[in-house]
């Protein structure tokens, strides 16, 4: 699927998700806001990628690294939907398993993204530039491990390592799909 042919739904959802990971990013570095509320607001942000991942995944050929995005995409979706619900279940689960299991997934998602296996952009015919495998991979994999390593005096550490992942996420994602719009419009006139 080139630019031209992707739906404008899908050029809005990148500048969507870009400028919520901005703003999330923004916030964690920012401000004071706490981890709850930055949990809830990953935890909604998760489960969208999760789902993304999961849309693409089911479509098309059987290709190389597909199940290893549905992986991926189930545990997101697990994750983020475990982190929304841990009140309820906190009786079952303690916030140590909900982290790591974030972490897992933010690990997961990284190690896809290094490897060139990890397509969330919906464009199949472009090959991952670089700046994803190598920026956001690493990013993921950082704040996977900060989650899984983090403790009760961890919350410094979260807010920073989340802050800098939704700064630079939110920084990539719009300006590929402000790239995407472009190729889309030049398309179009030419």
């Amino acid at each position: 699927m080139s630019s031209a042919q992707l739906p404008t739904f899908a050029v809005w959802m990148f500048l969507i998700r870009g400028s919520a990971a901005l703003v999330l990013g923004i916030a964690a570095l920012a401000s004071d806001v706490d981890l709850s509320r930055l949990g809830t607001y990953v935890a909604v942000y998760w489960i969208v990628a999760a789902l993304l991942t999961l849309r693409w995944a089911a479509g098309g050929d059987a290709e190389r690294g597909r199940r290893l995005a549905v992986a991926a995409g189930t545990v997101g979706l697990a994750a983020g939907t475990m982190v929304l619900l841990r009140k309820p279940l906190s009786q079952l689960f303690d916030d140590g398993l909900l982290l790591d299991l974030l972490g897992s997934s933010a690990i997961a998602t990284g190690l896809l993204r290094l490897f060139g296996r990890f397509h969330d952009d919906q464009l199949e015919d472009m090959r991952p530039r670089m700046r994803y495998r190598i920026g956001i991979g690493a990013l993921e994999i950082t704040l996977g491990l900060t989650l899984i390593l983090a403790d009760e005096e961890s919350a410094s550490t979260i807010r920073i390592a989340l802050g800098v992942w939704g700064v630079v996420t939110g920084a990539f994602l719009l300006l590929d799909g402000l790239w995407i719009r472009r190729m889309r419009h030049e398309q179009e006139r030419g």
